[in-house]
């Protein structure tokens, strides 16, 4: 296929498409995991929690309702502008650059929701582990909620089609180069549309040698979002707790 742009994220995840395409993504089981994660996490009530990649904000606004104090930072200035809706005196949202650190300490960072993996370089992605290190108070906890590679390998729905708002979502995934990618098709008021989305498929291994370089410990794995075991062939997400 013909390269696509590296910034991809930044055309998509701004567009008004993308939200609605997914638009009907389940609150029930966001809410959930969220209540189920923090349960496990168990973080003093003064927690200074960071949403990293925050979209619109859903997990954000759940983990506020939970009694902490969360910024969520997310790139598209149109997802920002949506979630400041929200915003409250312990809940926060800003325009940032994850693969930046902030100028501020955090008892947990999250990364949720395969909100990681987006560049095209392995120092890019590692970039953004090391910001999050930096964000972190010592001692501090993060979670990255990721896909099972192995898993998306074995179940990769080639094509499908989605109807939302009377618009024609057709989508296409395929694998090439460790980049798992997904062409989105579409026509609007007589204009046809295509964006992209790739996503590196990023191994547990990996992610392992990624928090050891960093001097960050593993200290749970998880295959979805009941917080089950991981396990390599059968889970559909690998959600890695750690520690600074």
């Amino acid at each position: 296929m013909s390269k696509i742009n590296p910034e991809w994220y930044k055309a998509w995840f701004d567009s008004e498409y993308y939200h609605i395409l997914y638009q009907n993504r389940n609150q029930t089981e966001a809410h959930a995991f969220v209540k189920k994660l923090f349960e496990y996490l168990n973080l003093p009530d003064d927690s200074k929690v960071l949403d990293l990649a925050c979209g619109r904000g859903r997990h954000a606004q759940f983990i506020a309702d939970l009694g902490y104090d969360v910024l969520g930072i997310d790139l598209s200035e149109n997802n920002i502008k949506s979630a400041q809706a929200h915003a409250h005196k312990h809940l926060k949202f800003k325009v940032h650059d994850m693969t930046i650190p902030l100028q501020a300490d955090f008892d947990a960072v999250l990364n949720l929701f395969t909100s990681f993996g987006y560049f095209e370089s392995t120092q890019q992605n590692f970039n953004t582990l090391k910001a999050i290190k930096q964000n972190l108070k010592p001692n501090g906890v993060g979670v990255i909620d990721f896909l099972n590679e192995a898993y998306l390998r074995q179940h990769l729905i080639p094509k499908s089609t989605v109807e939302k708002n009377n618009l024609t979502f057709h989508i296409k995934r395929w694998i090439e180069d460790s980049f798992v990618y997904k062409e989105i098709k579409f026509t609007d008021k007589s204009q046809d549309f295509c964006f992209y989305e790739r996503v590196k498929l990023i191994t547990k291994n990996e992610f392992e040698q990624f928090f050891k370089q960093l001097d960050l410990k593993i200290t749970s794995k998880f295959g979805n979002y009941n917080l089950d075991g991981f396990d390599i062939s059968n889970s559909e997400r690998l959600i890695l707790v750690y520690q600074a």
